[in-house]
């Protein structure tokens, strides 16, 4: 079965959304781009994620245990809570957005956490997702409701045998 970053099961692969830690780095990196009254907002939320995943790697390569990354993300998710905060009050609607989307999120996104083999990436479910994803840009989509449910029905047997 094939499982997004939360562990939890991707009924249709091609259309499920999928979110994470890396996904909120990306979207505050463009926040940092646009150069907009959010930017600073965009720069400090990307310092926050990279202080997250330097104590994930650390974790990871087995230098700090799962209770101190714990204790080291307390302070993080404090200050992207802050952050987010600001954004839902910010002048500039993309950070108003962004903060609004993360802060719904929010439970979920430290779900890593608390569940053993939850990763804050999705970078399983992304690569799953690859090859159905060329195949379909290639293939120019379903040209019908039959050819995408039978495209969907073949995908699901694939991904998961």
């Amino acid at each position: 079965m094939l499982l997004n970053c939360l562990g939890l099961p991707l009924l249709t692969p091609l259309f499920a959304p999928l979110f994470s830690l890396f996904g909120m780095k990306r979207n505050l990196q463009g926040l940092a781009e646009r150069n907009g009254p959010g930017a600073h907002l965009g720069l400090w939320g990307m310092h926050e994620v990279e202080c997250l995943f330097r104590a994930w790697h650390a974790y990871k390569r087995g230098e700090i245990s799962r209770a101190e990354l714990r204790r080291a993300m307390v302070p993080v998710r404090m200050r992207l809570r802050r952050l987010l905060a600001l954004g839902v009050a910010s002048e500039d609607r993309h950070a108003r957005a962004l903060g609004r989307d993360l802060l719904r999120l929010w439970p979920a996104l430290w779900t890593f956490l608390s569940v053993e083999g939850v990763e804050p990436t999705n970078n399983r479910a992304e690569q799953a997702l690859r090859a159905p994803v060329i195949r379909r840009k290639l293939c120019f989509g379903s040209q019908s409701g039959k050819g995408l449910r039978a495209t969907e029905r073949l995908l699901s047997v694939t991904q998961t045998c």
